[in-house]
């Protein structure tokens, strides 16, 4: 390890503190902005102390860890917000996995999966890995979706089955150069893509599209998706199933759309504005920087609904550094209730599926023989997916809910199962 990598790491400790203070370890739901912790219930807005600069795209193993930036080695700094601790990792992350500590790397051999908790690592595509431009990973189904540029101005997407190290290219698109603006983003069940295709001009910003990987079509709205050193692009709503996309300049606006791009709202916003949104109880966390070019500014916070969007709380004024970066922002909670809950019986077989809402790295599973009761509850890892064999006959009551690193989350809505 060099020394100026040491002195980083050194310094990177420093700011992401050896663990939690007390009051975060029992807060459910705290709010990452302008590097400090900001208490999101209760005494909202209110500093918690330094926090590490990093997106809510960065964030996984369960909001356990997150990438915190690029040594001067080209090695990836992970954040691990239980110890403190700074684990390096080689190679460009180019995803993140919600639910288990697990980043996807580019190296000159193709794309592999590190796990950051044991160091143990393996490819799961094989080929040039300077071709690959970006990246997005579907927790609940375990694939990774990565654009592939090729030598005719056009990009493949391949879709990754991380568990068989398997890849099929879906389809061909346009993709802004790897330097350029673009937005790449996969539901948690892998069944839509969006990423961001070019624009008219060279200094346009994005568009964004979004491709239905079980129809195959890909559809194109002509809503700007900016993503750069200001701001996020586009963020997706999994809880309620929208996404935001953000046009930065020439009129500063934020669009919400559902998972088709049918738009919904339109918000004026400044130039430099980012949400988040709570799977857990639905908030929208709005962070706006001002005067972010010039020498100063203020980080005004706020708790909108995701219904009405209206103010839950006043804006808080938090306070301001002449760097800030819109991009950083996170909410760390407790996971979402677990979606599309689907059970079958094939004999005394049972399988189960299910969407895993806000990073999940637990579920329990609760079943009952009576609705809405619980006469037994079983541990589960963090995959979507389970299968149970020799279950006697009978009706059986369904309902999973998921925990990750801050705390249990919502159960799920209920599902009968026949085992004949």
């Amino acid at each position: 390890m060099t020394k100026p990598f040491r002195r980083w790491a050194a310094w990177l400790s420093i700011v992401f503190g050896a663990g939690l203070p007390a009051d975060l370890v029992q807060a459910q739901e705290i709010v990452v902005a302008d590097g400090r912790w900001l208490a999101a219930i209760g005494n909202v807005g209110a500093e918690l102390g330094p926090a590490p600069r990093v997106r809510q795209q960065d964030v996984f193993g369960g909001g356990r860890y997150g990438v915190l930036g690029i040594a001067p080695t080209s090695q990836a700094l992970i954040g691990d917000r239980r110890t403190g601790a700074i684990v390096p990792v080689n190679g460009a992350v180019i995803a993140v996995d919600q639910a288990r500590p697990r980043v996807f790397v580019r190296r000159a051999g193709g794309v592999h999966w590190v796990d950051v908790s044991t160091g143990t690592e393996g490819r799961v595509w094989q080929g040039d890995g300077s071709r690959v431009q970006q990246c997005a990973f579907a927790t609940s189904v375990d694939v990774l979706y990565c654009g592939v540029r090729r030598d005719d101005a056009l990009s493949d997407v391949v879709r990754i089955d991380v568990a068989t190290a398997t890849a099929s290219t879906l389809t061909a698109v346009q993709l802004p150069s790897e330097s350029g603006t673009a937005v790449w983003l996969a539901t948690s069940d892998g069944r839509r893509l969006f990423f961001g295709v070019p624009n008219a001009g060279p200094f346009t910003p994005a568009l964004l599209a979004v491709l239905n990987t079980v129809t195959g079509v890909a559809t194109l709205t002509t809503v700007p998706a900016e993503q750069g050193s200001i701001g996020p692009g586009a963020v997706l709503d999994e809880l309620n199933r929208r996404v935001f996309a953000f046009q930065l300049f020439g009129g500063a606006q934020v669009t919400v759309l559902n998972y088709d791009l049918a738009p919904l709202a339109v918000a004026p916003v400044y130039s430099c504005t980012n949400v988040v949104v709570s799977p857990n109880t639905g908030r929208l966390y709005l962070g706006r920087w001002t005067d972010y070019l010039g020498a100063g500014g203020w980080f005004y916070f706020q708790a909108l609904d995701s219904v009405t969007y209206a103010s839950l709380t006043p804006r808080v004024t938090v306070g301001g550094s002449k760097d800030n970066n819109c991009a950083f922002l996170a909410v760390l909670t407790a996971p979402g209730a677990p979606q599309d809950l689907t059970a079958t019986a094939a004999g005394s077989t049972v399988s189960l599926s299910w969407t895993n809402v806000g990073g999940a790295s637990s579920f329990v599973l609760d079943v009952g023989f009576a609705p809405g009761r619980t006469d037994l509850s079983v541990s589960l890892g963090p995959d979507a997916r389970a299968t149970f064999s020799n279950v006697p006959p009978g009706t059986y009551y369904l309902r999973m809910r998921g925990a990750n690193e801050s705390g249990p989350g919502n159960g799920s809505a209920e599902t009968t199962l026949v085992v004949r």
